[in-house]
């Protein structure tokens, strides 16, 4: 009972976190902060489905693990049968089986979508960098840049363009 407690009051606690922040930002970027918001709820479903793929191939690499340790193990607790027969040229071919047609190609895969796993931590900065131009497209003229307040719609946008870049 105490920790269903704690943790309703723990998700009230969060909510009024993130309501606070999002006041906040509201007074200090005004309705800019709407963009950034939008731009970070339309990247959560992407981020979460990378994450799920992520793990079903985690999965399926363990899986594969499992099966070649087996293999592996296998092989130890019968190495004088495997010697005695001389079979050492089957099961050699059975763990580079295992090895060469299901464990690279899941790490191969794995890899892949750790290189690409920079594009989501880019989508974590994404809604920073979306909210200036959107809201100098808005007509919002209370945008900062560092120390520098930005006038003007057309040439601020230039200017801000030219410093993301």
């Amino acid at each position: 009972m105490l920790l269903i407690a704690r943790r309703l009051l723990i998700s009230s606690l969060r909510r009024h976190q993130i309501i606070l922040a999002f006041v906040s930002l509201y007074n200090l970027l005004g309705w800019s902060a709407f963009c950034g918001v939008a731009v970070m709820l339309v990247s959560l479903p992407l981020n979460a489905a990378i994450a799920r793929y992520q793990k079903r191939l985690q999965v399926r690499q363990m899986a594969i693990k499992d099966k070649r340790t087996r293999l592996m193990n296998e092989i130890l607790s019968n190495i004088k049968s495997i010697k005695l027969y001389s079979w050492e040229r089957a099961f050699r071919d059975k763990v580079l089986d295992v090895r060469n047609n299901e464990e690279l190609p899941m790490i191969r895969r794995i890899g892949v979508i750790n290189v690409r796993s920079p594009l989501t931590s880019a989508a974590l900065r994404l809604p920073s960098r979306l909210t200036d131009p959107l809201s100098l497209l808005a007509g919002d003229q209370r945008l900062l840049l560092g120390e520098h307040a930005v006038h003007g719609r057309l040439c601020d946008l230039c200017r801000l363009l030219a410093h993301l870049a």
